[in-house]
């Protein structure tokens, strides 16, 4: 075979070439920062200057008076949000008073529907199904009369006219 270089000059354009090639990354890195300096080091400047115009508003604000009264009203207002309260606990609230229905409900009873009327004062709740027999809707609604949590319990009395599957509305109040 031939050799059309010889060994010396091999070696040569390998180093030239090696030259050429680190002269090529090191001017596209460079090239790749100053486009960062260009384009990123303005808007970090703006954006630390209006940090700064922002956190010394913040401290003025903080300062006046308003900011003052306006700590003053929300402690008011969280006291007169106490104070309002319709004083319920989590026991007294109808979703419990149903789920208390629904425990004392025998195999016999089938309840179909419940209607709840809001009363500050006392209110309502209507359960609406049917019983297997008469018997079946007095126990009921005696288990009922002896939960505390109900004031009354009270259904006409027209629903006991019927023997079996007697369709009944049982009217409980309370403060729930």
């Amino acid at each position: 075979m031939f050799t059309l270089l010889p060994e010396k000059e091999k070696k040569v354009l390998a180093r030239e070439y090696l030259w050429r090639y680190l002269t090529v990354v090191v001017v596209a890195i460079l090239v790749c920062v100053i486009f960062l300096a260009v384009f990123l080091v303005p808007s970090y400047i703006f954006s630390k200057e209006k940090y700064d115009e922002l956190a010394v508003e913040q401290k003025s604000l903080e300062s006046s008076p308003l900011f003052a009264e306006q700590t003053g009203l929300l402690a008011t207002l969280k006291s007169v949000k106490d104070e309002t309260a319709l004083g319920k606990t989590p026991d007294t609230f109808p979703t419990k008073v149903i789920e208390d229905i629904i425990g004392h409900e025998p195999t016999t009873i089938s309840i179909i529907n419940f209607q709840y009327v809001y009363d500050p004062t006392s209110s309502k709740l209507v359960v609406s199904g049917t019983a297997l027999n008469r018997d079946a809707l007095t126990g009921f609604a005696a288990t009922l009369s002896a939960d505390t949590l109900l004031s009354s319990v009270s259904y006409p009395i027209s629903d006991l006219s019927a023997n079996h599957d007697i369709a009944f509305t049982i009217t409980i109040n309370g403060h729930f």
